[in-house]
């Protein structure tokens, strides 16, 4: 028995986050969303809400990574530069509300959405040329897939299932018809060849409404022929979408079965009747299709139905019927968009009740049980005093270093000296006075530059997993700590972490440690303060990063900078799977907003290539990954000039 994947793999983190920028390139969409879900789907972004929304098909999921990868690129190729370019929802809607005229309803939608997907990827292939490989490896793909599916029908006296898989592999191959239709017995391959002309007119269709013409007339040939309709399900219509859906592995069964009896169970289960009436649901006209144990399950109905236990009238033993139970899909999220979301708190006074920043949906759902508590410094300890200056005195080297350098580039940065002008002082070059009838000879000194206008933000991980890499990163804080205090720009620093222990199902407190407010950044005696951070439990960098920026974008200063110290591992209740995307989503909402963002990985210890892909992936070219503090004027020094040049221009 294949068992049900419920957490996605490290490795898809970093391959969502790439499909989620070539996404929003191809779309033109900065607050596109991605999402996986039993079928991919293109649902536009509606008047008045944020950008649109691209569902991938968990189809590829259980394919070897470089097959899974095509498979998903093409999926984004078809619905950013296909589906939201050039099919016509209108044509879809009329073809919809005809499917009762037609004798197989199921097979004459499925079909019409399998043409429109193929009519698709020919017209990307042609607006896109450098798309046709990929597309090319999907089909491939997907012939050999649906070719064994009509096989498979054919043995289970499926008739529609299997010309629908032996149609869908001749769209998908250039080969002759008969590769595919070998498998069929002699009445279906007498109908596709019959329909071949027909298939051949919905490769070459100029618009939704041709297809829709050609389905119709090759459903009402193929029902003349074929009696029952189809069985399984592998395209669909997304409810609120009229873009085609599709392929689904699953291949789920579309009649309903009679209702088995329940097995026993050790425990009672929460929600102890059957599912609801899916026909019976408002704003649902199309019937939706559910999970399937070799498919991995759509990121709210499965753990509606395994978590909750919601009971179905399957056995769970193999496929089941596409049931009236179903439409819990629908239940389940919309109980999560009325889930309440707790805000996130800004400025010094983290309990003071203020909007959060703005934020994308999936942010918005996996950080909505989120809580920011502000945890008050305390006094330190007779003996931190004396530590903290024998940290200060082991990194003084260091930082007279790092603030020469940053002094002698802020001097030679002068504004361009003032020549050839009217007044002023006399230059050395006279000698146009000589065939110049009105010379300018004078020239006015340069100002030196003013001192760097910004601010800092040092947000520091404190969970479990920087447990051998606190002590370093105590260290590098106190260096940048006294260097910044040294030049009088103003900073903070804050620990933050999420309390393991105390996380309720609808509550999870992420306390915040201001040790350095701004406003005590610039008086002595303030860097003991630094050694009360520990490495604690949990942590939820994305939720972290968007609770600080308010206080950030607050300040006054030109610039605003926000230095990360973390191991880039993002770990915390129900932050597992996509704790580096929201991250990463987080970073980026950060620079769209003006603050420069830099992921400092301190290690007194040689970095793995597994962190530095990390660091890489969540912080792009502000990753800065240094085995020890030593290194960090060196590492650090360009960076920070940069930035710190950038405020005084």
């Amino acid at each position: 028995m294949a068992f049900v994947q419920l957490e996605p793999s490290e490795v898809e983190s970093f391959v969502q986050m790439q499909l989620l920028d070539l996404a929003r390139t191809l779309a033109r969409d900065e607050e596109l969303t991605l999402e996986y879900d039993l079928y991919s789907a293109w649902l536009p972004s509606a008047s008045g809400t944020a950008g649109s929304r691209l569902f991938l098909s968990r189809f590829w999921s259980g394919m070897e990574q470089k097959r899974q990868l095509i498979g998903l690129k093409s999926d984004v190729y078809l619905r950013t530069l296909g589906t939201a370019v050039h099919t016509e929802p209108g044509a879809i809607r009329d073809y919809r509300s005809r499917l009762e005229e037609f004798p197989l309803p199921s097979f004459s939608l499925q079909l019409f959405l399998l043409c429109e997907e193929v009519r698709l990827a020919y017209l990307v292939m042609q607006d896109r040329p450098g798309t046709q490989r990929i597309l090319l490896q999907r089909f491939a793909m997907l012939h050999s897939y649906y070719t064994g599916r009509a096989a498979q029908h054919m043995r289970q006296k499926q008739e529609a299932d299997a010309l629908f898989a032996a149609i869908a592999a001749r769209l998908m191959s250039a080969g002759p018809i008969g590769d595919t239709a070998a498998v069929l017995s002699e009445p279906l391959q007498e109908l596709l060849s019959g329909l071949r002309p027909l298939l051949a007119r919905a490769e070459e269709a100029w618009s939704t409404w041709e297809t829709a013409s050609i389905c119709a007339a090759a459903a009402e040939a193929a029902g003349e022929r074929v009696v029952t309709d189809m069985t399984s399900v592998y395209y669909a219509l997304k409810a609120g979408s009229a873009a085609p859906a599709g392929p689904d592995r699953s291949a789920l069964p579309a009649q309903q079965q009679a209702p088995e009896a329940p097995r026993e169970r050790a425990k009672p289960l929460p929600n102890s009747g059957a599912s609801a009436d899916r026909n019976a649901a408002e704003g649902a006209p199309e019937r939706l299709p559910t999970w399937h144990r070799e498919t991995k399950p759509a990121s709210s109905l499965l753990r509606f139905e395994l978590e909750r236990g919601t009971r179905s009238h399957s056995d769970g033993s193999a496929a089941r019927s596409l049931e009236e139970g179903d439409q819990a899909l629908a239940t389940v999220r919309a109980a999560e968009l009325r889930a309440r979301t707790n805000q996130a708190v800004s400025g010094d006074d983290l309990a003071a009740d203020e909007t959060r920043p703005p934020r994308s949906a999936r942010a918005a759902d996996i950080n909505r049980f989120a809580r920011a508590v502000r945890v008050a410094p305390r006094a330190p300890a007779p003996g931190e005093a004396e530590t903290y200056r024998s940290i200060a005195a082991a990194v003084a080297p260091l930082r007279r270093k790092l603030s020469r350098t940053i002094l002698l580039t802020m001097e030679r940065k002068r504004t361009a000296p003032r020549v050839d002008l009217a007044f002023g002082r006399i230059g050395r070059k006279l000698v146009r006075a000589a065939y110049e009838d009105m010379p300018r000879l004078f020239y006015k000194k340069s100002r030196p530059a003013p001192r760097p206008d910004c601010a800092f933000q040092l947000l520091v991980d404190c969970s479990a997993s920087m447990q051998d890499k606190m002590e370093e990163t105590r260290r590098g804080l106190a260096l940048i700590h006294e260097t910044l205090q040294s030049l009088q720009i103003p900073h903070n620093i804050t620990g933050f972490w999420e309390e393991a222990e105390d996380v309720k199902p609808d509550d999870f407190p992420n306390l915040f440690q201001h040790v350095v407010p701004f406003a005590q950044s610039l008086h002595t005696g303030r860097g003991p303060n630094l050694l009360q951070l520990e490495a604690q439990q949990d942590n939820r960098d994305g939720f972290a990063i968007r609770t600080v920026l308010p206080q950030l974008l607050s300040r006054p200063e030109k610039q605003k900078i926000l230095i990360v110290f973390t191991d880039g591992e993002p770990s915390a209740e129900q932050y597992h799977d996509e704790g580096v995307l929201d991250t990463y989503e987080a970073v980026h909402e950060a620079r769209r907003r003006g603050i420069e963002v830099i992921g400092v990985f301190l290690a007194r210890r040689e970095i793995t290539d597994g962190e530095r892909k990390t660091m890489e992936n969540i912080y792009g070219r502000g990753a800065v990954l240094i085995p020890s503090v030593e290194e960090l004027p060196q590492r650090f020094s360009p960076v920070l000039k940069k930035l710190l040049l950038n405020s005084i221009l």
